[in-house]
């Protein structure tokens, strides 16, 4: 059966052909299909997925603080020409910043914008929908700075207010503000402009004034600024990328001002700790720093995107073009392709509201008479109305490489209705107005003062040039990638992917296999064992034990900490000595629950490998996403009759669960700055034996290792952190490791960067540029490398304990150990993530005598509880803080104060 679903109710046909009929009549139409609609809608619709979630922000001045962003469009646009976006506007009621959005399977790029809001543009890639999943996401948009405290505020009126901030990105795109009062009236209906620079901070800091702090770009102005009282609105400006240019980890800070230098504001602050930089305020009488922050959010782009063509005066809805079918626009691409695009327009009260409505959106070359770049689109209006009138937005998203662009060209984005008399003719208005059934829209002109003046407004299927631009946002890619469909995250989430070290002896002299656990239905059938090839590759086999009749058995790994938010995708390898067949095959299954008890479960979902027998053929799953944090992963070999002249083997090399990356292409930036990376410098022999003599001293007499360095001085893992350790005293360091996404292992605890540094987010979801951008505590501290803390502790003879806080990093740092010959400094090795470098043949573990007393309780007499202490059994003492008080029982000297070399540290080139 086929229905045939109409945009309006049939019985309006009527109405348009007879204005005269009752509104009653057609009441029943509407009534029935408002009643069909809510049966379908109501009813689970197993061929599409739906999508629903949060879009929050960190609020930086206090990371337990996230605030729900609403009035964001939320964008769903699925892969490939003529596509059709799916749209949905966060909501303002509770709950604040909750969307939700419904299609068919595909793959799905997903946009976050509102160029009238302070918010930057948000683009999630390779999103991979199947049909019936009900998915829910909790998105974070993230800042340079923000403060969304509003429950105190400056009691006297101010002149204006510099805030300082950390540099996050290169380019800031966007400042939000709100105010307790805009200085003219209280709750009454004045209003007043207000301006917003951006200007950097000498180093270092000038503390008599920050009025003689250099600007970067232009001054933006908000216009009708009208608070106090119960108005509390929020208010924000914007900036083109590059016309505001900051570097990552610098210091500045945004002025707030009215434009009549005559008037004064009053902003809703925060009072900070008296160590945290605050406010430069000035008013009437006096200029001088505040320990507070104000209500304030600042924005760059987001990695890997870049904005030609943004909102800078951020006043929606100012005036109005003219309506005709097609409009374009031209401007000059910065990035590789195109993202997204947000059009401000209205539509004519006669025609169905701006949700009913659709244009094609296409790229040309030069202007609107060049030739169609990359493929075309459809947005979907998302707006208001009143029932006699809409407005709002037109609004698409493009995956990378639809729409490939070329840096410095000019270009021209086109916009052209595709209704006709069939999906518009039929409408009426509340006001009983029948539709002319002509259709077109209304694009809003650009609010003055913003202009751009590398472009221009076209009009009509002529492309009549206009002497204004068009109000829009335009979002790019900055980089390209011709396989970004298949983009994975290099870090391998399974322990003991590559197979190469299958036997592992525990304490108690016990085999196991690293990460693995083996199943077996037939016992006594087969047998597990490395084979080791001429080339000295290894990998796991199932063997049939002759003459038993039959095997199934195999391994299954569980792999935690993983997201639903997220999809990853299971690569590896795989042979066997015959082909495909019902009797004899190799399995490998996925199981999105996470158990790993019942291998006939059916929940795992099974692949048969592979179609060809004797030699490894590489296999690559599709899009994989887990029920809620867990995977488990199923290697499983089947043998039901048994030709005994023909012994059946099973082989699995080289198995990887990888994220797939859902962020922007971007530019390799390894090579953009200096230091240790994934190796540490070479050194000349005389200075190898001196620092072995030094190491093996240290192990023959009861070592001091400092957890995470010298936190009494430095933040934790730091270098400074590290040096301070050793400088105090102490032997050795314990170090926490995680790898970037482009590889870099580096050294921080925590998941994410909520305590340690001036961001948020998830640590182990950042390049290492990104993470270098990160201020550590409240000087500019970095987070290291692990090269450079190898560097660090070659150097000075310490001796190391790793703690390895993500699986799947364990090749890649016993590679770095090796190349650097640093088996004699490491003596503890975290057995969660590390088992096979804890089980190394060349690792000589110590035995610590556990924690070294350094709390003072009450009643408890510390030295004699440190003394007490040394008799424990073990060889090593772990300390917190600092070591000084172990370093000074056992009878030991602080060392030389180390001046840790320019060259250890990671600096943008």
């Amino acid at each position: 059966m086929t229905v045939n679903l109409r945009p309006f109710n049939l019985s309006l046909i009527a109405s348009a052909n007879n204005p005269s009929t009752s509104y009653a009549s057609s009441a029943f139409g509407e009534i029935g299909i408002a009643f069909l609609l809510t049966l379908l809608l109501s009813t689970p619709l197993l061929s599409q997925f739906r999508l629903d979630g949060h879009l929050k922000a960190k609020d930086t001045s206090n990371s337990f603080i996230e605030v729900p962003l609403s009035t964001i469009i939320a964008i769903a646009h699925q892969k490939g020409e003529e596509a059709e976006a799916l749209s949905f506007r966060t909501f303002e009621m509770h709950p604040a910043g909750w969307f939700r959005l419904s299609g068919v399977e595909g793959d799905y790029t997903l946009a976050f914008t509102n160029p009238a809001h302070y918010t930057p543009p948000k683009i999630v890639t390779n999103q991979f929908f199947k049909k019936g999943e009900k998915l829910h996401y909790h998105l974070k948009s993230s800042f340079d700075f923000a403060n969304f405290y509003d429950k105190e505020w400056d009691s006297k009126p101010a002149k204006s207010y510099y805030q300082p901030f950390f540099a996050k990105g290169t380019s800031i795109t966007s400042v939000g503000f709100k105010l307790a009062t805009d200085g003219v009236d209280g709750s009454g209906p004045k209003s007043q402009e207000i301006l917003v620079s951006i200007h950097e901070i000498p180093q270092p800091v000038d503390s008599e004034s920050a009025l003689n702090w250099p600007q970067i770009g232009p001054t933006m102005p908000a216009l009708n600024v009208d608070c106090g009282g119960p108005k509390n609105y929020w208010y924000s400006v914007g900036w083109n990328s590059g016309e505001v240019p900051v570097k990552p980890g610098r210091r500045y800070a945004v002025q707030i001002r009215p434009k009549d230098p005559t008037s004064t504001i009053q902003a809703f602050w925060k009072h900070t700790p008296s160590k945290t930089p605050g406010i430069f305020r000035t008013d009437e009488t006096d200029n001088k720093f505040e320990p507070f922050n104000i209500w304030l959010a600042v924005g760059s782009t987001d990695k890997g995107l870049t904005l030609p063509y943004n909102k800078r005066v951020h006043h929606k809805f100012s005036e109005l073009s003219n309506i005709d079918q097609r409009w374009s626009q031209t401007w000059v691409a910065q990035g590789k392709g195109l993202a997204s695009v947000v059009l401000y327009a209205a539509v004519s009260g006669k025609q169905p509201p701006l949700n009913r409505q659709r244009v094609r959106v296409r790229v040309r070359e030069d202007g609107p008479q060049g030739k169609v770049v990359g493929i075309e689109k459809i947005a979907v209006g998302n707006g208001n109305y009143t029932g006699d009138a809409s407005w709002g937005h037109f609004v698409a998203a493009f995956s990378p490489n639809e729409v490939p662009l070329v840096p410095g060209e000019k270009y021209a984005i086109e916009f052209e209705t595709i209704e006709t008399f069939h999906t518009i003719g039929d409408f009426v208005n509340i006001k009983k107005q029948v539709s002319s059934g002509i259709p077109g829209f209304n694009p809003y002109k650009k609010c003055a003062p913003d202009k751009y003046p590398a472009g221009t407004a076209y009009r009509g299927k002529g492309a009549r040039k206009c002497d204004f631009d068009l109000d829009m946002q335009i979002v790019e890619y900055v980089s390209e990638n011709k396989n970004w469909s298949t983009q994975v995250q290099k870090n391998n989430l399974i322990l003991q992917g590559e197979m190469n070290s299958f036997h592992i002896s525990n304490e108690a002299g016990e085999e196991y296999q690293a990460g693995w656990k083996t199943f077996n239905h037939t016992p006594d059938s087969v047998f597990f064992s490395v084979e080791k090839s001429k080339d000295g590759n290894s990998y796991f086999q199932l063997a049939m034990k002759s003459p038993q009749k039959s095997i199934d058995a195999g391994w299954v790994q569980r792999v935690s900490n993983l997201s639903n938010d997220n999809t990853y995708k299971l690569t590896g390898k795989v042979r066997s000595t015959w082909p495909l067949s019902l009797e004899q095959r190799c399995e490998i299954g996925i199981d999105p629950t996470g158990q790993v008890k019942n291998s006939n479960a059916s929940s795992i979902h099974w692949k048969a490998f592979p179609p060809r027998h004797g030699e490894f053929l590489n296999y690559t799953s599709a899009p994989i996403r887990p029920d809620e944090s867990t995977l488990s992963i199923w290697l499983r070999a089947r043998v039901g009759k048994i030709d005994h002249r023909f012994p059946f083997l099973g082989d699995f090399d080289a198995f990887a669960l990888r994220k797939m990356d859902s962020g922007s292409p971007q530019q390799d930036q390894r090579q953009s700055f200096r230091g240790p990376t994934n190796s540490i410098p070479p050194e000349s022999e005389g200075q190898k034996l001196k620092r072995l003599e030094l190491v093996q001293k240290r192990r023959s007499y009861i070592p001091i290792l400092v957890h995470r360095g010298a936190t009494r001085f430095h933040p934790e893992n730091t270098l400074e952190a590290f040096s301070a350790a050793i400088d105090r005293g102490a032997d050795g360091i314990e170090v926490d490791i995680r790898r970037s996404t482009d590889g870099i292992l580096y050294v921080f605890h925590d998941r994410t960067l909520d305590r340690m540094t001036d961001q948020t987010g998830n640590s182990f979801d950042k390049t290492y540029p990104e993470l270098l951008s990160c201020r550590v505590g409240l000087k500019n501290y970095k987070i290291p490398t692990l090269a450079s803390v190898f560097t660090l502790a070659r150097d000075r003879g310490a001796l190391i304990h790793l703690d390895v806080k993500e699986p799947g990093l364990e090749a890649a740092i016993l590679q770095l150990i090796q190349g650097s010959d640093l088996w004699n400094h490491i003596v503890e090795v975290n057995a969660g993530n590390a088992s096979t470098i804890r089980h190394h043949p060349k690792i000589k573990r110590l035995q610590y005598k556990g924690w070294f007393p350094q709390d003072h309780q009450k009643g408890v007499n510390l030295k004699n509880a440190q003394r007490k202490f040394l008799k424990n059994p073990g060889t090593m003492i772990f300390t917190k803080w600092d070591p000084i008080e172990a370093v000074k029982l056992l009878g030991r000297r602080e060392s030389e104060v180390f001046v840790i070399p320019l060259g250890y540290w990671q600096q943008w080139e």
